[in-house]
């Protein structure tokens, strides 16, 4: 334990448990203000502020709450000795957990200090003082178990009767004397969601619409941004956001009924209600289908009527795009049918390809006809050993699975007879007996719970393993029985053909000089060569720039295989093996033979540069560096390039920032850069495309390794900042297209939003973290997985106004100075520390509003010159400020295009 000389060393402890609260003006701000109220008053220094919102104090276990637990750890360690609390009921409304809390604190001899006005202090050193505080403490617990059950009841009773049960009303109701009614002027705007949903737009793209941003196909919205209201509740945002239009679209509210209690449990009440229905039951359906079919990843089957039986299946190998079928009729009046690449008459195609056309009878017959020979070819005999062995390894992966299942029943089942054993030797005639009655039974149920789980799981392996001992017998009856049926498959009728084609093929693609690739639908150990990689995604890197960690498994979600090489940080650039590095265990060392083997795996993998990369390149840029032509455009382009076609990527997407913070300070220096990579690349015969995007401001609003991988996290549940949404989301789109998943940008699109919205992307990710030896728990404890700064320290906004810019250059610089990144190649990385936004361009402040707070190590000079750096970043004036669209242009071969 620390010996704190100074008696005035202050910590302040905040909970918010819900909304209501902060409209009541419970808000953290406020007990903050009062907290450091109280330590200038007292001439007293701030050690930390822990900030715990949506926490129920009542139905929180003290064990869960890390954040409480983080504070009394701290206060043990002698890091502070008095603790702030708005009032007493912020600590706890259970009198056990009050009771040890006040325990922990008194042996730390750490004073706790009452912010609210008529509050009582405490004095544990006082016997009556004490006694006062138990009562209190009961009093607070019978006083939450009441208000609980009361508000429970409540809403329970109002729900059965058709009645809203309070708080904010959805989109386009309004309370008035009469009650609850629709808001005509709003009703529009929920029918013009509602089309969008059903039109195949994904929520992102609605959201964007209705904010005055453009959705290709559709452009802007024609009367301009979409009006939502300001005054629907105290903090109501005028911009929309996911939430709002994802409730619009799916809240049965808006078909005329109301809900209580969790969905699909049996407390959840679903009541005809007493408003008026917005929309009628049979579109709620038609929405909801729409919801299920993506969810489900259902999609509608192909047309087997066409006449054409390589619709769908066949690709141009020179540009990447699908051929397409045309019937047409010559001036004999004879039909001409026959495929033509779609690059000429779609303008989201990286260049006019020049590849032929085809006439259908012709390549059909020709196509078809090297199908049959390559699978008279296959080896049955290697490919089912090949497949044998694989069950292997994937038996022994089970096995493993199922050992540490059993391990975790044995280890609960030892637990809940602790527990019984407890609960039976418990002595009614002590005064805790109750208390410790209901917490041993609740410990029970959670024990109970958990064993049923596992249980569960463990079924499911064990019946996977049972069905994978007959997988070998498939594979090789599979392969047989196709071969028998190609024989017979110029007798079989067309649609039947064409089903049999669309099982057995994934992709067939034709080359200008006749050359033909076809990808079957299952593993053959024919589809290319194994080291051959679909897309690679390249960052020119800014402050703040996590870009990769979000769009690498968003992109190899769809099914587009992501093999990324990335370097470290310099200056005030960071690196994205530098945030990789900072996961707890990951390695970003990996053998070309592990690389490959994993992006087969999983889809994606991150590798630092090999020294043995284009080496020439290093020669070059010491020569540039002694003439002064670092800065040149031609050698930069060429520089990056040569690492990327070194490295095997057959697409490449460039995200090229331009701005403060970004190495290319002009967007007319940035679409030079970016013309001349694409030009490169698609002289090498790599399908390229560059994306240029703004970087004045910070992207996000975490800037430092950790901070940058936690919000990196946040954006794959969903929940990130806009602008990194918005970016990641286009760059996902263009390499999706690139990847050959889809034929136009808004597909591209859909797809990718498809991915972020049922959590496969998120859920790649943790794979991708598991398969390069990164702990597990990131996902669940990032907290615990994830370096974490000693101290926090608020940086106050100097004065009032609307934030104009925000130089982040400057906070680039400033996060390096703390030990975030390198001034020089040398240097060691702190990862742990850096700076959290608050506020970004566009938003009002107020003086001494936190607008942004400086993760340190230490409260040195480093960290003070940081708060000061960033209160000059900050450039507040009293005006409207003039926002910047957040993508600038696209260049592809076709040229360059402005948005």
């Amino acid at each position: 334990m620390i010996e704190i000389t100074d008696n005035k060393i202050y910590a302040i402890y905040i909970r918010v448990s819900t909304d209501k609260q902060v409209e009541h003006g419970d808000s953290i701000e406020m007990q903050q203000s009062l907290g450091e109220k109280i330590i200038l008053e007292n001439e007293g220094i701030l050690y930390k502020i822990y900030i715990e919102p949506a926490v129920s104090a009542s139905k929180t276990k003290l064990k869960d709450r890390k954040i409480l637990l983080e504070c009394l750890s701290d206060a043990k360690a002698g890091y502070f000795n008095k603790l702030i609390v708005y009032r007493r009921d912020r600590l706890s409304r259970k009198a056990e957990d009050s009771l040890a809390i006040r325990s922990i604190l008194e042996s730390a001899k750490c004073e706790i200090i009452f912010s609210a006005t008529g509050e009582m202090q405490v004095n544990l050193n006082d016997p009556y003082g004490k006694l006062m505080e138990n009562i209190r403490a009961s009093l607070d617990e019978i006083e939450s178990a009441t208000i609980s059950m009361r508000v429970s009841d409540v809403m329970r009773s109002k729900a059965e009767k058709g009645e809203f049960g309070g708080g904010t009303l959805p989109y386009g109701y309004i309370r008035t004397d009469k009650g609850i009614v629709v808001s005509r002027e709003d009703v529009p705007i929920i029918y013009e969601i509602e089309d969008l949903y059903l039109k195949g737009y994904g929520i992102y793209s609605i959201v964007k619409w209705l904010n005055g941003g453009e959705i290709r196909n559709l452009g802007f919205r024609p009367n301009g941004k979409a009006i939502r209201r300001l005054k629907q509740h105290k903090n109501c945002s005028e911009l929309w956001t996911k939430d709002v239009v994802h409730n619009v679209i799916f809240s049965k509210f808006y078909s005329g009924y109301v809900e209580y209690g969790g969905k699909g449990s049996e407390k959840e009440i679903i009541a005809k209600g007493l408003h008026e229905a917005i929309r009628s039951e049979e579109r709620q359906q038609l929405i909801n289908s729409k919801r299920d079919l993506r969810v489900s990843k259902i999609t509608p089957p192909r047309h087997y009527q066409t006449n054409f039986l390589l619709t769908g299946l066949l690709f141009c190998g020179e540009c990447g795009l699908k051929y397409i079928s045309r019937n047409s009729t010559r001036k004999n009046k004879k039909p001409y049918l026959y495929y033509y690449c779609s690059s000429s008459y779609n303008r989201n195609a990286i260049r006019e390809c020049n590849n032929h056309n085809f006439k259908k009878d012709i390549i059909e017959e020709f196509i078809i006809q090297k199908i049959k020979e390559y699978i008279k070819t296959v080896d049955i005999n290697n490919l089912t050993d090949k497949i044998e062995k694989q069950l292997i390894k994937n038996q022994l992966d089970d096995k493993v699975d199922l050992e540490k299942i059993n391990k975790g029943i044995r280890r609960l089942e030892k637990s809940k007879e602790s527990i019984k054993r407890l609960l039976f030797e418990l002595d009614e005639q002590d005064e805790n007996y109750l208390i410790l009655k209901k917490e041993y039974q609740e410990d029970q149920i959670q024990l109970i719970k958990e064993l049923n789980e596992a249980n569960r799981v463990k079924e499911i392996i064990m019946k996977k393993t049972n069905e994978k001992k007959d997988d070998k017998i498939t594979y090789d009856e599979i392969l047989r029985n196709m071969k028998s049926f190609l024989d017979m498959f110029d007798k079989l009728p067309q649609i039947s053909q064409k089903v049999l084609l669309d099982t057995i093929i994934d992709k067939i693609e034709i080359f200008k000089d006749g050359e033909i690739q076809c990808q079957f639908a299952f593993d053959t150990g024919y589809n290319g060569k194994e080291e051959d990689i679909e897309v690679e995604f390249m960052s020119l890197g800014g402050t703040s720039d996590k870009v990769t960690l979000v769009v690498a498994p968003l992109v190899a979600a769809v099914g587009v295989p992501v093999a990324k090489m990335s370097g470290r940080g310099l200056g005030h650039t960071g690196g994205t093996i530098d945030k990789l590095e900072a996961i707890q265990g990951f390695q970003t060392e990996l053998s070309r033979e592990r690389f490959i083997e994993q992006v087969n795996e999983i889809g994606v993998a991150v590798i630092g540069q090999s020294g043995d990369l284009t080496p020439a390149d290093k020669k070059l840029y010491a020569l540039r560096d002694v003439t002064a032509t670092v800065e040149s455009i031609p050698l930069i382009a060429s520089s990056i390039m040569s690492k990327k076609i070194a490295s095997g990527a057959d697409s490449i997407v460039l995200d090229v920032k331009v701005g403060d913070g970004a190495f290319m300070k002009t967007l007319a220096e940035a679409e030079a850069l970016a013309e001349a990579m694409v030009a490169i690349g698609s002289e090498l015969g790599r399908r390229t495309a560059a994306v240029i995007s703004d970087m004045n401001q910070p992207l996000g609003f975490a800037i430092g390794n950790a901070l940058e991988v936690a919000e990196a996290l946040t954006a794959l549940q969903g929940e990130g900042p806009s602008d990194l949404m918005e970016v990641s989301l286009t760059l996902g789109a263009h390499m999706v297209v690139l990847g050959g998943k889809a034929d136009t940008l808004e597909e591209a699109r859909a797809l990718v939003e498809q991915k972020l919205m049922d959590g496969s992307a998120l859920r790649l990710f943790h794979n991708f973290v598991k398969a390069q030896g990164g702990n597990e728990a990131l996902l669940e404890h990032p907290e615990r997985v994830l370096p974490q700064a000693k101290m926090q320290i608020r940086v106050p906004a100097p004065s009032t106004g609307i934030v104009q810019t925000i130089a982040a250059e400057q906070l680039g610089i400033a996060a390096m100075k703390l030990g975030a990144g390198r001034a020089s190649k040398d240097d060691q990385i702190d990862h742990a520390v850096g700076l959290v936004l608050s506020k970004k361009a566009g938003d009002r402040v107020k003086a001494g509003d936190t607008i942004a707070t400086v993760h340190a190590q230490a409260d040195n000079a480093a960290a003070l010159e940081a708060v000061r750096t960033i209160q000059r970043a900050y450039t507040i004036e009293d005006k409207d400020c003039e926002r910047r669209p957040l993508i600038l242009s696209v260049v592809t071969t076709a040229g360059t295009s402005r948005l």
